[in-house]
């Protein structure tokens, strides 16, 4: 069966207001057609939808049952409307953001932050929700439209998933003062064998960065002590649990405490990147498409 939305949507009103006349008025059309796209609903459905008397009309019974239904979907639809024009005007909406255990929290308060609260002082209705998760999870989140973008570290990615660069960096490796009688020395990477380790856990991809690294001088890259994300490897190296790799920018202010101090490796540390990622072909919503438009184009949030 085959019925014009037309036809519903007049009918919803018809029912509603319990009157030609009325229905008429507030769709902007004359009596004669609303009387006709009734007759019309009626022949559509082999139905009789309306008890028409002297004194107006009523809903049948049939009629009722149809009206409650009608009633759910365009009250539905108007509620869907009101929403859409409200995201369309940023006065309300939501925008998911993954984050990538992997990714460097500094990246977040050093670079992110600014343009949130940017982003937040110009629309305030506009409910930020980031949620922590291994760089897979946010890609597939984004495949799935689960989220709106994600920022992860840099990693091969599908091919309907767009990137934008939003920062490069380069990892150095460092001790705490159990080890100070390596300072001044360089380490190779066979040598890092003899030391505990701490690293990320096994489902980042700074743990498959590193793994590969380890790899390509056929050596197994195997932590002492995994944590879950960057900025947590600081605290666990400068209580002499192991050598860590991080962020070089991120690290000069611990190496100026004098807590821990750099280990030069002899072998060069691939150059990484944190990426900013969203689906090719599905469309962001309005908020997300503003502040992703904004991520963009901000002075010191080198995205490319």
């Amino acid at each position: 069966m085959s019925v014009s939305y037309e036809l519903y949507h007049t009918f919803y009103y018809v029912g509603k207001y319990q009157s030609f006349t009325k229905a008429a008025e507030f769709l902007g059309k004359n009596q004669p057609n609303i009387t006709r796209s009734m007759n019309r609903l009626e022949e559509d459905l082999d139905c009789k939808l309306l008890n028409r008397t002297n004194r107006g009309i009523s809903l049948t019974e049939e009629g009722q049952l149809l009206f409650e239904h009608i009633s759910n979907a365009f009250e539905q639809i108007t509620l869907g409307e009101r929403k859409l024009s409200e995201a369309k005007n940023l006065q309300k909406g939501q925008i998911s953001i993954g984050y990538s255990i992997g990714a460097n929290d500094l990246l977040l308060y050093n670079e992110l932050l600014p343009v949130l609260q940017n982003y937040q002082q110009l629309y305030p209705k506009i409910h930020i929700r980031f949620l922590s998760q291994s760089t897979p999870n946010a890609i597939s989140s984004v495949r799935d439209g689960l989220i709106d973008f994600a920022i992860i570290t840099s990693t091969k990615l599908p091919n309907d998933i767009e990137e934008h660069t939003i920062k490069s960096f380069q990892d150095i490796l460092i001790a705490g003062q159990k080890y100070s009688y390596l300072y001044g020395q360089s380490l190779s990477i066979k040598e890092l064998k003899k030391y505990p380790l701490v690293g990320l856990s096994q489902n980042t991809e700074t743990f498959q960065f590193y793994s590969q690294f380890f790899a390509n001088h056929h050596l197994s890259f195997e932590p002492d002590i995994e944590v879950p994300t960057a900025t947590q490897i600081f605290p666990f190296v400068i209580k002499n649990f192991g050598l860590g790799f991080v962020n070089s920018e991120y690290a000069i202010e611990v190496l100026g405490y004098g807590d821990v101090f750099q280990i030069p490796l002899k072998e060069t540390i691939p150059l990484r990147h944190i990426s900013l990622i969203h689906h090719k072909t599905k469309p962001l919503s309005r908020p997300a498409s503003v502040l992703l438009n904004l991520l963009h184009t901000t002075s010191g949030n080198r995205i490319s």
